[in-house]
């Protein structure tokens, strides 16, 4: 008998230890944190119906794993946010200040809770207006440079397909979460066309009619710096025309990824109807005063001043995780 006590006392140190020694192990791997940092922003989040600045909360030296409550101090003002627990851990969570809007460089101070332990963080908040941000859903069109020409074309068909699926699909939603996505290039719609049957080219004009699907009017991205005026009428034609025979117009162009845009594109598109431009130019090279300009919607004047064109520019970077 007390062999048999012996026994399961040893196996039972034993199991003891193996636990132990797995949690050991683990809490070496996935470290709980040992000081946070208040990192202030711009951007503003929905929180109990209202629009709140947003403030992020960074744990530094590991992430928080049992359950904590953040409490914060800003503007005369108090709440607190729980931190749930986790198997995964909180690196970051964006924590909605409290109070009126900061009109003022106010300090903020967060003391996070936890296992009997405080740690405090404070940072300067500064003024800064509600954003309201507008989505272009796209895919640039940079023919053979991500890939070759036959790929990059089967690429963009499928986009237009998974579009007009997505938009109906999203039709439920509220107005400003429906799908809409932008052609970019009228290379895409004029080959996309080329190649379906009856059936989609009739679901592609009804998705462009219900505004599901934007068309704009330049062909590709031209580097409009190298053409004449007769090239620049050229580049509106086709996709002009194909609108027109449908009873549409079209009234915008995008031009991306290219050094600039020529003075002459702002007569020129002007005659063909194109009433609205957004410029993307490449960001760090031939790119003139681009910079100064950038996400400063202005009116330019045609050459005879008599035209204007309401445009928008903004640096273009390229992404490595583009589809294309």
């Amino acid at each position: 008998m007390n062999r048999l006590k012996r026994w399961y006392t040893d196996k039972y140190c034993l199991l003891l230890l193996a636990v132990m020694t797995v949690s050991i192990a683990r809490a070496q791997q996935n470290p709980a944190f040992t000081s946070i940092e208040l990192q202030p922003t711009v951007a503003y989040l929905k929180h109990e119906g209202r629009s709140a600045r947003m403030v992020r909360l960074l744990f530094h030296g590991g992430n928080s794993y049992a359950p904590a409550v953040a409490h914060m101090y800003f503007n005369g003002e108090s709440d607190s946010i729980p931190l749930p627990a986790t198997e995964k851990g909180i690196g970051i969570i964006e924590l909605p200040l409290p109070g009126d809007p900061v009109k003022r460089e106010t300090q903020l101070v967060v003391k996070v809770e936890t296992g009997g332990r405080e740690y405090t963080a404070r940072c300067v908040v500064a003024p800064a207006p509600e954003w309201k941000v507008y989505l272009l859903p796209h895919s640039h069109v940079d023919i053979g440079y991500t890939n070759v020409q036959e790929k990059v074309l089967q690429l963009h068909m499928n986009n237009i397909d998974e579009a007009i699926k997505t938009a109906e699909r999203t039709q439920s939603y509220p107005p400003d979460a429906r799908y809409k996505w932008n052609t970019e290039a009228f290379w895409v719609v004029d080959h996309y066309l080329a190649a379906a049957d009856e059936a989609k080219k009739e679901a592609f004009w009804e998705a462009v009619k219900k505004g599901w699907i934007n068309i704009d009017g330049a062909y590709a991205n031209i580097n409009t710096s190298v053409t004449d005026s007769r090239q620049l009428m050229q580049m509106f034609h086709t996709a002009v025309k194909t609108a027109k025979e449908h009873g549409l117009d079209i009234n915008t162009m995008f031009q991306g990824d290219v050094p600039g845009a020529s003075w002459g594109l702002a007569s020129q598109s002007w005659i063909t109807g194109i009433r609205y431009f957004w410029g993307a130019p490449n960001a760090d090279d031939r790119i003139g005063q681009s910079p100064g300009w950038r996400d400063r919607p202005f009116y330019w004047k045609s050459p005879g001043q008599q035209n204007t064109l309401l445009a928008k520019r903004t640096l273009f970077y390229r992404l490595q995780t583009e589809r294309q």
